[in-house]
């Protein structure tokens, strides 16, 4: 029977021939495999692949040994003969044994499966991309000083947040949990239970949003018990009824009870699930809103239908410069760091194996939205680098910082900040935005730790502030599991 051994190139399972031939090939590489030339003193004996080390090799089964040539003449022509004849006996004893232990190594062989002559690790093409490994961040050491400040200053805060609402709570417990305060830490505790304490009427989308928040990235580093579980997929389900028809959402979310609870579940896992909400609209509502239900998968929650029908609303309504507006005040820098967002969230529901097993998606559309993509990049851009000096579209809105477009700066540069760890950017059209947005963030830290830009008519001041302050500098990403799916979509890197 033939029998096996691993072929010297590929080191694939490599078929030995029974009888053998003077040459054959590798099924696998097509390396030529020929058998060991004869010793000048002896014929060959056994089939051995090159340049290999050689195998063992089997004694002749019927040839004659080599002969012995016999002086003519002289007094020791007797013995050398004898000799002959001894050693011609020995040689024939030992052929059996030679054979057994020919046919053992052989047949040991032939009984080894592929698998076990295979290599150990065999290296695969479609294999998902790996994450590169970089060390520290030097900027760590920078940037940590003021950190330890602003968490303390949070820290003390702490007794007097019960009076709070759940937006000022859910935000604060989440920069906690992000700044690294251990998830059991006596200010995490007392947060999540002013939290339960406010849920039963928990009806506006800032407040479901930010609870939900703390309660995901809680979640990530301590499973929500079934209470607290139930509690935050019922905040989800709040927001997704307050969603407006057009797909983005307003102020208002809608307080459920159990069997609209249950109705709602049903659509959304249906596919048949269409947004009703009030007509009242809002971009900072939006995107507060689209991440806390990305992050209700854990808690069993159906995203997609609702987060098409916001990216829908988002490629409808792009501006030719890239940007979007903020509704009725024509505010667009976090506007369109909010519509970067909610397409990074549409290429995981489209192009990702858990939301679309065949990732079946038109060239040409995923051109077209790569393109909305990359038009509202260089939009952003546009902000990246400004000093307060520069003029201001809408004075009211602005910050005092370096007068973005947007409802205060340190909200814009919080905004700015997920856009680049979602998307995995450093730089954007050349810009690299935590370099330019450090130093201005540690700088306008107050000496008591906290953060306080008063920037006009949408101020929320210190705690919202300090922990807007603090998720930019630790470059905070609350959708890691987006990060990934960008990066990867299945097998395929979507975003370089």
């Amino acid at each position: 029977m033939p029998s096996f051994k691993p072929c010297p190139k590929c080191h694939n399972p490599l078929e030995i021939p029974d009888p053998p031939q003077e040459q054959f090939h590798c099924s696998h590489c097509g390396a030529a495999i020929g058998r060991k030339k004869e010793r000048a003193a002896a014929p060959s004996e056994g089939i051995t692949a090159i340049p290999a080390a050689p195998a063992p090799v089997a004694a002749p089964t019927g040839a004659p040994g080599p002969s012995v040539e016999v002086p003519a003449s002289g007094s020791g022509r007797g013995v050398l003969i004898a000799l002959g004849l001894i050693g011609g006996l020995i040689l024939l004893a030992m052929i059996p044994v030679a054979c057994l232990g020919t046919a053992w190594f052989f047949d040991g062989e032939s009984k080894k499966t592929p698998h076990e002559v295979m290599p150990k690790e065999i290296a695969n093409d479609n294999s998902t991309p790996k994450k590169k490994v970089t060390p520290p961040d030097p900027r760590i050491k920078i940037v940590q000083p003021s950190v330890d400040k602003g968490v303390a200053y949070l820290k003390k805060q702490i007794p007097s947040l019960q009076a709070y609402r759940g937006g000022y709570l859910g935000l604060i417990g989440l920069t906690l949990l992000e700044c690294g305060v251990p998830p059991d830490d006596p200010a995490i505790l007392k947060i999540a239970e002013y939290i339960r304490k406010g849920a039963p009427g928990m009806s506006q989308v800032y407040d479901l949003a930010a609870s939900l928040f703390f309660l995901n990235r809680w979640h990530e580093l301590r499973p929500l018990d079934e209470k607290d579980g139930k509690m935050a997929r019922g905040f989800a389900l709040r927001i997704i009824a307050g969603q407006v028809n057009s797909g983005i959402w307003g102020y208002q979310g809608v307080v459920l009870a159990p069997d609209q609870e249950a109705k709602l579940l049903t659509s959304l896992r249906a596919g048949t699930y269409q947004p009703t909400g009030a007509r009242v609209v809002s971009m900072s509502n939006t995107q507060f809103a689209m991440l806390a239900v990305w992050g209700a998968r854990k808690h069993g929650v159906p995203v997609r239908a609702p987060l098409l029908a916001l990216a829908a609303y988002f490629h409808a309504n792009q501006n030719p410069d890239g940007s979007w507006n903020y509704p009725n005040h024509s505010l667009k820098a976090t506007s369109t760091c909010a519509g970067l967002i909610s397409l990074a969230i549409e290429m995981a529901l489209l192009e990702d194996k858990e939301f679309n097993p065949t990732r079946r998606v038109p060239e040409v559309t995923k051109k077209k939205k790569q393109a909305d993509v990359e038009k509202a990049f260089a939009f952003v851009a546009k902000t990246i680098g400004r000093k307060l000096s520069d003029p201001v579209a809408h004075r009211q809105y602005g910050g005092r910082l370096f007068n973005a477009d947007a409802g205060g700066d340190l909200y814009f540069l919080w905004t700015l900040e997920r856009v680049g760890v979602i998307y995995s950017k450093e730089v954007i059209a050349g810009k690299n935005w935590y370099d330019w947005g450090y130093p201005i963030v540690m700088k306008a830290q107050q000496p008591d730790g906290k953060w306080n830009e008063g920037h006009g008519v949408l101020s929320g001041g210190p705690l919202s502030d300090t922990p807007f302050a603090l998720l930019f500098l630790k470059r905070a990403n609350i959708a890691r599991d987006l990060t990934e799916f960008i990066r990867t979509r299945g097998e395929s890197i979507i975003v370089p």
